[in-house]
């Protein structure tokens, strides 16, 4: 939040927007954790030149956010945009009760039950596979006969 308000400071007044939000989770409730942005160089609507940089931004309470940024829609060059990335709390939950924290052997379970799920796919391929050139032969058999007869 630091570069925001470093931002926002030497910005010309009027040239910087205040974004304000609540971010959700996808079942309603409020989320907790750090959105990442970041943005590549450009100069904006207003000529005012910003550096490529990075911020961080904490969820606040329930959600909250609010953070300073400069426009960049009508600035140069075209199709310039804020990169962010969410960081959030509950996916680092539900990854350690898929992976497990710290739990020998979980996590070589679940390699193999992905190896296994590849080995029956690729199976199933092999199998479809042999099937197409069993009917493409028996077309062809069938199509000779009746051409000769």
């Amino acid at each position: 939040m630091l570069l925001a308000a470093e931002m926002a400071a030497q910005a010309p007044a009027g040239s910087t927007t205040t974004i304000q939000d609540v971010v959700y989770r996808a079942d309603g409730t409020p989320a907790s954790g750090t959105l990442v942005i970041s943005w590549p160089e450009f100069t904006s609507p207003n000529n005012l030149a910003v550096a490529a940089g990075t911020m961080a931004v904490e969820i606040g309470a329930q959600g909250a956010i609010s953070l300073v940024l400069v426009p960049n829609a009508g600035g140069t060059p075209d199709g310039t945009y804020y990169k962010v990335v969410f960081k959030l709390d509950e996916l680092k939950t539900h990854m350690r009760s898929i992976v497990g924290n710290g739990t020998p052997g979980r996590l070589q379970r679940l390699e193999r039950q992905v190896e296994r799920h590849e080995a029956i796919f690729q199976r199933s391929l092999g199998i479809g596979a042999t099937a197409g050139i069993l009917l493409t032969l028996i077309h062809l058999a069938v199509d000779y006969y009746l051409r000769t007869h």
